[in-house]
């Protein structure tokens, strides 16, 4: 989805009255047809800015997409990583990793760093749930990669690219 504000050449702030200006100008400057592609982009970016409602709405879905790509992009880090140890360390490695790691980040001032570093722990403490890990991640890193494509797809509505992206899988 091309960015609304952009095809007006107006910040996200802007006021009504400033986007009406700016959108009365673009039309007095530019000589559109009223069916070029330029025209239909420009009328349609002013319609929904100018909207109240519409605009909320508009910048909700933006606020989302961009949320969701965050998230994917967050969840590359695998638990070797935020350990900070190599795929082949030894428990006594993990655990003091663990130890300076938790110590570095408190439950309270950064719960969720905090909860990653202890499900790391756990998990590669335990022979069995670390043996499974290992599998479940060869296999991941290629889920991992078609996740991060949607996501971006996703953020620019290509949706033609998102369903070939999950045919693959």
């Amino acid at each position: 989805m091309e960015n609304l504000y952009e095809i007006l050449g107006v910040e996200k702030d802007v006021t009504k009255e400033e986007i009406k200006r700016i959108y009365e100008s673009k039309l007095r400057n530019h000589v559109y047809e009223n069916d070029s592609e330029e025209y239909i982009k420009t009328k349609k970016a002013y319609e929904i800015l100018v909207d109240s409602r519409s605009r909320e709405e508009y910048d909700e879905r933006i606020r989302l997409k961009s949320e969701e790509v965050v998230e994917v992009e967050e969840d590359k880090e695998t638990l070797y990583e935020i350990l900070g140890v190599e795929v082949n360390a030894e428990k006594s490695d993990i655990k003091k990793s663990y130890a300076t790691k938790i110590r570095a980040y408190s439950p309270e001032k950064n719960p969720k760093m905090f909860q990653k570093i202890k499900n790391a722990y756990e998990t590669l403490i335990n022979d069995e749930l670390r043996e499974e890990y290992n599998i479940d991640l060869l296999s991941s890193e290629e889920i991992r990669e078609c996740k991060l494509k949607i996501a971006k797809a996703w953020k620019s509505d290509n949706y033609k690219t998102i369903i070939l992206e999950c045919k693959k899988y």
